[in-house]
């Protein structure tokens, strides 16, 4: 479990300096390039966060995908962020709850929360 975390109002997390920033960009590539090392959910994170700070949304939700698709909690919180506020995707309530649900489910305790406060604002139909 990944657990560093922001508001969900701010933009995506970062890598944690204490883990990953010592990584280097040609790691990643590397990483990239041969995901049976184990590394590779990190280094997709790394780069979605890299793409995200550089501006570059939709590279930062490709990047971000793999990761998330290959388990990372962090990656998959983002990922969900992005669909729900509509930053380098189409908008699309239903996959950005899906992977703010799975990376609530892997333990990320933000992910928790946010679900938690999304359920406190809807108010059910006929009350």
């Amino acid at each position: 479990m990944d657990t560093q975390r922001h508001p969900a109002q701010e933009h995506p997390r970062q890598a944690r300096a204490d883990k990953t920033s010592h990584i280097s960009y040609r790691a990643t590539s590397r990483w990239r390039l041969d995901p049976g090392r184990g590394h590779h959910s990190k280094a997709a994170f790394k780069l979605g966060n890299r793409h995200f700070t550089e501006n570059d949304t939709g590279a930062a939700v490709r990047w971000y995908e793999r990761a998330a698709k290959a388990g990372h909690t962090g990656a998959q919180y983002n990922l969900g962020l992005l669909y729900l506020k509509r930053e380098g995707v189409r908008w699309d309530g239903y996959q950005g709850i899906k992977w703010i649900r799975k990376a609530a489910r892997g333990g990320d305790e933000q992910a928790r929360v946010l679900l938690q406060r999304i359920d406190t604002a809807l108010v059910p139909l006929g009350h």
